[in-house]
C-alpha cells in the first residue's frame, strides 16, 4: 500500500506533462492560423508578429525567390498582393508533432496584376497547397511550401490544356559518342539516315512521326553527358519558357538561334532534359 502515493505521483506528472505538450502543441497551431489571417488582412505587423526575423522559406514552386528573413517574406507577400489583391489563404488541415506543424490547404484569389511573365488576366483561381512549419519561440522560423504551378495557369489562361494536347516532338536529339552504331541500331526504325548537318552539330538525321525529326550526334565538347533530349514544338518560345521557370524548372540554355532550323531553348526539370523549337 506505501507504493501507492508514489504511483500516484507519477500518473500525475505524467498527466501533467501530456498535458503541456498538447497545450504547446495546440500554441503552434495558432501561430500558423494567426499567420495566415496577417496575410488575408495585408496586416504587415501580424506578419512580423508571427514571423521570426531570421525567417528561411523553401518552395520549389517558386526557386527563385530567396527568402531569408521575415522582411524577404513580407517583400515576397507584397508583390502577391498586388497580383492577386483578393488573394485568400484557407487553412482546412493541421497536425502538429513537436516544434512542426502539418498545413493543407487552398489559395484563391483574381490575378488583377501581373505575375512574373505573365500579364493580367482577370481570372480566378483556386490552388491547394502543403507545407510543413518549423516553430521556434512562439514564431515560424522555417517554411517548406508547394504547390501545382501548372494548375494555377491553366486557371489563370497562361497554359491552355488543347495546347498540352496537341504537343510535337519536333526534333529529338541522341547525343552518342558512338553515332555510327547509334544510327545503325534505329535504321530499321527510321529509315536512313542523312549526312551530317553542319547547323544541328553535325547530327545525322532521320524522319519520325509527325513531321519531326530523330538527330544523333557526338558530343560538342569533353564534358558533354550522352542525352536524349525531346523538343516540342511551340509558337511562342518566350512564352513556353516563362511557363517552363514558373512551374519550377531550371532554363539551361535560353533563346539560341540556329539558323535556317528555327530557335531553341533547353530547360531541366526533375533531373531530365527538355527543348522547346520555335520555327
Amino acid at each position: 500500500m506505501k507504493q501507492w502515493p508514489k504511483m500516484l505521483l507519477c500518473l500525475c506528472a505524467v498527466a501533467l506533462l501530456s498535458g503541456c505538450a498538447s497545450s504547446q502543441l495546440e500554441r503552434n497551431k495558432q501561430v500558423v492560423l494567426a499567420n495566415a489571417r496577417a496575410y488575408n488582412e495585408h496586416d504587415v505587423a501580424g506578419l512580423r508578429a508571427t514571423m521570426a526575423p531570421d525567417l528561411r522559406r523553401r518552395c520549389e514552386a517558386t526557386p527563385d525567390i530567396q527568402v531569408r528573413s521575415v522582411e524577404d517574406f513580407i517583400f515576397f507577400a507584397k508583390r502577391e498582393w498586388v497580383t492577386f489583391p483578393d488573394g485568400t489563404l484557407t487553412v482546412e488541415r493541421l497536425v502538429a508533432e513537436g516544434d512542426r506543424v502539418g498545413v493543407f490547404g487552398r489559395f484563391s484569389g483574381t490575378q488583377q496584376g501581373p505575375m512574373g511573365p505573365f500579364p493580367v488576366s482577370g481570372k480566378r483561381m483556386e490552388n491547394d497547397f502543403c507545407g510543413v512549419f518549423r516553430i521556434e519561440a512562439g514564431r515560424i522560423a522555417e517554411i517548406m511550401i508547394t504547390w501545382d504551378n501548372l494548375s494555377a495557369l491553366r486557371q489563370l489562361g497562361h497554359w491552355s490544356p488543347d495546347e498540352e494536347q496537341s504537343m510535337q516532338i519536333h526534333y529529338l536529339e541522341i547525343v552518342s559518342p558512338d553515332v555510327e552504331q547509334t544510327c545503325e541500331a534505329l535504321a530499321s526504325a527510321h529509315g536512313v539516315f542523312s549526312a551530317p548537318v553542319p547547323e544541328l552539330g553535325n547530327a545525322r538525321t532521320a524522319a519520325i512521326a509527325g513531321g519531326g525529326r530523330i538527330g544523333v550526334r557526338g558530343p560538342l565538347r569533353e564534358s558533354e553527358a550522352s542525352v536524349v533530349r525531346p523538343y516540342v514544338l511551340v509558337d511562342d518560345l518566350d512564352a513556353a519558357v516563362a511557363a517552363a521557370k514558373a512551374a519550377g524548372a531550371e532554363i539551361a540554355l535560353p533563346r539560341m538561334e540556329i539558323p535556317g532550323q528555327g530557335t531553341i531553348a533547353i530547360y531541366v526539370l526533375g533531373g531530365i532534359e527538355h527543348g522547346f523549337w520555335q520555327r
